[in-house]
């Protein structure tokens, strides 16, 4: 045996050369299950790649850069191995294995604001993403946030180590995002509670709605709220000035994005107290663009740069700005440097400037801009026609179009008529020639003003223009004027109708001026016609309609391609003395697009392109299946006994007499949470359709949500199976007996007691304030109320997003 000896300084060396020599072989290791996990998730085996990425992802000795690819790797294969359960422990995991990365810590908070923020509540557990087995839907965007609000706020100190401050800066930015993630104006009032997680919210949780709809918020005193910059993220009073003070963190660790940060600053500004918040206002507005109209305090035009008009909580007002927080400051500041913001800024104050209808400025940003076009529409000589509806045609009054114009003073008009009839024989020639592909532009009759326009279809004007011109009196300052213009024109048909302004612009329009309509109503197994003259409205007897339809069929023909095989099919019928006719539909009307045409004593009238259909006498609601389920109780213990009831019926009530569904054999199919099949019954329904059975829950049963149902109709009822006891005590909340307003602080007073009397006392209270919207529905009166009700008349969903639609 061969004894070597080692002085103490020897020793010493061997150990620190063995401790160097660990992290390199660990180095070498990481570098082999990278090359391994990637190699394994190009070739798709998931599982076994995630194996290595997860191990990565949370080992104290990973590379600081490298870990990142890792944690998002592994996050990728969880998502694909529909394991998003998972990804909360993962998540956790590295960032303790990694407590000071601040890399990993953003790229944790980006996977939480991100990634999946439902679940399911199961046996009192959040699982992330699809259960399958169902549970309660749960929403975790709210807590997400949070919890991502903390990792930032824990990176936050790791930054001064950090050479890189081009990346510094993207964190901030980043930071930024997340404080205004999902967040209404108002709630940037509100400093989020960093300390502890919120609860999930049951359904689909917190949405953010906007805040344009209802206002900037205010203080008591009516004043707009502006957001400070604080000293440090620990000093800021609320979440608004967190956002502020990151924004101007990447300001100062990254110069170059100093003017990205007031953009960032001026933008919401603008959208908080900008006139574009006005913009539910729109049909007042216009109507103070009238010459006539006196300048008053929401005349936007005699807005100065330091004063703005916006719509808030309390109202619209007229106020200034502070400069520190003027949304036009803070652009003239950046469109005077020299930064890549520069023409950003000088396009957003052209648009605030056209919006202010102070147009002259606006024209000299759009210069700067190097936006020519916007300019030449400013000061140029710029007309269009309105959108025109069908008018009757009367030989004795002209024919009447709008016309808006700016700084013209003369316009030169003309209208030229078109081949109605030669155009729709064009297009039915073309569909019967079968093409293989329809061309939409060669069959387009219900736009024909933009084929006349666009398609130069100038084969169809027919008969000799009418020419003439028009003086105009434009505003000052390059406002808009609107006039009403005669068109010499009386016989009935379509007209191009074409304005060219005097050195400026030229616009087209069709106008329809008609003698004859035709109109159409579905009935029970027939279709309703009427035909009758467009000034009287008296029908047209004995008129002949003419009926063109086509439909396309996909076929293979047989050499492996496919292509549209098309069918027509055409029929005449005539009017009766009352210009109707009732059409019996045949069954395959409803599969053809018809061209419904008319002509009688040089009329022409058609419907083009539209459907045959019958009506029926049950609509698919009235005439669909429906199950009602009860059970005893809406929840029980493991070991209990569940009894249920359930009707099965169609859902016309008027009908009498037994159910169809009496003496049928209905299935019941009850599921646990984990969507197995705990119960089976088929019973024989009864004269009014209804079975009722029960079965005993095992003493074992899964805890969580049930449900049960009939199986060949749907339908059913959920209740819940819990390790549960009868409550001991009640808690009681006194709330404010009036609404409060946004703002407003209030008092709420929590009680608990026993059932017996004595207070519960030292427990632990968990409470959460919400808000709901509560509407009231108002219908203005018309004329037929006294027979339909109110709002009969109210058929169609509301578009408020429609400028004045409110009003």
């Amino acid at each position: 045996m061969k004894i070597i000896k080692l002085t103490l300084c020897a020793l010493v060396a061997l150990i620190m050369l063995l401790v160097m020599l660990h992290p390199l072989a660990a180095v070498g290791d990481q570098r082999t299950d990278r090359t391994a996990a990637m190699k394994l998730q190009t070739d798709g085996n998931w599982k076994e790649a995630y194996t290595l990425y997860s191990r990565l992802a949370t080992d104290p000795g990973s590379d600081s850069t490298a870990v990142v690819d890792d944690f998002n790797a592994a996050l990728i294969d969880l998502q694909r191995l529909d394991r998003e359960s998972e990804t909360d422990t993962l998540r956790e995991k590295a960032i303790a294995a990694q407590p000071h990365n601040w890399r990993l810590l953003i790229t944790a908070a980006h996977s939480l604001v991100g990634g999946t923020q439902y679940g399911y509540m199961v046996a009192g557990k959040f699982e992330r993403g699809n259960h399958r087995g169902g549970g309660k839907y749960m929403s975790s965007s709210e807590r997400d946030r949070v919890r991502a609000l903390q990792l930032m706020a824990q990176a936050i100190p790791l930054l001064a180590a950090e050479p890189k401050k081009t990346d510094v800066g993207d964190f901030y930015l980043t930071l930024a995002g997340m404080v205004t993630s999902n967040r209404e104006t108002w709630r940037l009032q509100e400093l989020t509670d960093l300390a502890s997680l919120p609860d999930y919210d049951e359904g689909y949780g917190y949405r953010y709605r906007g805040a344009s709809q209802q206002g900037a918020p205010v203080a008591a005193d009516g004043t707009p709220i502006y957001f400070s910059l604080p000293a440090a993220w620990a000093g800021a009073k609320n979440d608004g000035e967190r956002w502020r003070w990151a924004l101007a963190q990447m300001a100062a660790c990254d110069p170059a994005r100093a003017d990205s940060a007031k953009m960032a600053l001026a933008g919401f500004l603008y959208s908080q107290f900008g006139e574009g918040t006005l913009a539910d206002y729109a049909s007042y507005f216009n109507a103070q663009e009238d010459e006539t109209a006196q300048a008053g305090s929401y005349a936007v035009e005699t807005l100065t740069d330091n004063e703005t008009l916006a719509r808030l909580a309390n109202g619209v007002h007229r106020f200034p700005q502070p400069p520190e927080q003027n949304f036009i400051t803070l652009y003239t500041q950046v469109a005077n440097g020299a930064s890549p913001e520069k023409m950003n800024a000088e396009r957003n104050l052209a648009m605030i400037f056209e919006n202010r209808r102070q147009f002259d400025r606006a024209a000299d940003y759009w210069k700067k801009a190097g936006d020519n076009a916007r300019v030449q529409q400013i000061l140029g000589n710029w007309g269009t026609f309105a959108q025109v509806a069908t008018q009757p045609a009367n030989p004795e009054v002209a024919a009447k179009i709008d016309f808006t114009f700016r700084n013209a003073t003369k316009v030169i008009l003309t209208a030229e008529r078109i081949d109605v009839s030669t155009l729709l024989s064009d297009v039915k020639a073309y569909i019967e020639t079968n093409p293989k592909q329809l061309d939409w532009q060669s069959t387009n009759i219900q736009n024909l003003g933009e084929r006349m326009v666009e398609g130069n279809l100038a084969k169809y004007l027919v008969g000799q223009p009418v020419s003439w011109s028009q003086a105009l009196t434009p505003r000052p300052k390059h406002f808009d004027r609107r006039v009403t213009l005669d068109v010499p024109v009386h016989d009935a048909g379509a007209y191009l109708l074409t304005a060219k302004m005097k050195d400026g612009n030229t616009n087209r329009v069709i106008l329809w001026l008609a003698d004859t309509v035709i109109v159409k109503k579905p009935l029970d197994k027939q279709t309703y016609l009427y035909l009758a003259d467009a000034v009287s409205g008296e029908g047209l007897a004995s008129a002949d309609l003419s009926f063109f339809g086509y439909k396309q069929t996909w076929i293979n023909d047989g050499n492996g391609k496919q292509h549209y095989d098309i069918t027509t099919k055409t029929f005449a019928k005539q009017t009766d003395n009352d210009g109707q006719l009732l059409l019996d539909n045949q069954q395959d009307f409803n599969q053809y697009s018809w061209i419904i045409t008319s002509r009688k004593d040089k009329r022409l009238a058609f419907l083009g392109y539209t459907q045959i259909w019958s009506g029926q006498r049950y609509d698919e609601t009235y005439n669909q299946v429906k199950t009602f389920a009860i059970t005893d109780r809406p929840a029980y213990r493991p070991g209990q006994v569940v009894k249920y009831k359930f009707w099965v019926n169609r859902a016309q009530y008027d009908k009498e007499g037994p159910s169809e569904f009496a003496n049928q054999n209905l299935t019941i199919i009850v599921r646990n949470p984990k969507g197995e099949t705990v119960h089976t019954a088929t019973l024989a329904a009864d004269t009014y359709g209804g079975v009722n059975g029960e079965f005993s829950l095992p003493t074992d049963a899964t805890l969580g949500q049930y449900s049960a149902a009939i199986d060949q109709y749907g339908g059913g009822i959920g209740f819940r199976v819990e390790e549960y006891k009868k409550p001991e005590f009640e808690v009681s909340i006194a709330a404010p007996e009036k609404p409060v307003m946004l703002g407003e602080s209030v008092s709420a007073k929590i009680t608990a007691r026993y059932y017996f009397g004595a207070p519960v006392t030292n427990a632990k209270v968990s409470y959460k304030i919400t808000r709901s919207p509560q509407d009231a529905v108002w219908y203005p009166a018309a004329e037929w109320d006294w027979c339909f009700g109110s709002g009969y008349w109210w058929f169609a969903p509301d578009y408020a997003w429609y400028p004045g639609w409110g009003q």
